[in-house]
């Protein structure tokens, strides 16, 4: 069946996420005709945004490794991502 659900068009969660009553969804991504679309929830936790750096740092080490051959590629993607990143965040800022 793979990563996704039966739904073609969502990933699946996984049984020990599922199986938490203490688990929720707090960010969600669709890409629609080719731009994201993103839906946040905050992070019960904390009111700290910089817990959402973490969330980030932590999608940014997820993606990076998924087309890349080797931790090289993986850490070329990353700095990549977080060129990016940082070039919007700093205009929005600015």
């Amino acid at each position: 069946m793979g990563i996704f659900s039966s739904n073609r068009n969502e990933i699946k969660i996984v049984s020990e996420v599922k199986s938490n009553p203490n688990a929720y969804e707090c960010l969600r991504v669709w890409m629609n005709q080719g731009a994201p679309e993103i839906f946040a929830e905050a992070i019960r936790e904390t009111p700290d945004p910089r817990a959402w750096g973490s969330v980030l740092a932590d999608v940014t080490a997820l993606v990076s490794s998924h087309n890349s051959k080797n931790d090289d590629e993986r850490k070329e993607a990353m700095r990549q991502i977080q060129s990016m990143f940082n070039h919007l965040v700093d205009g929005w800022v600015k």
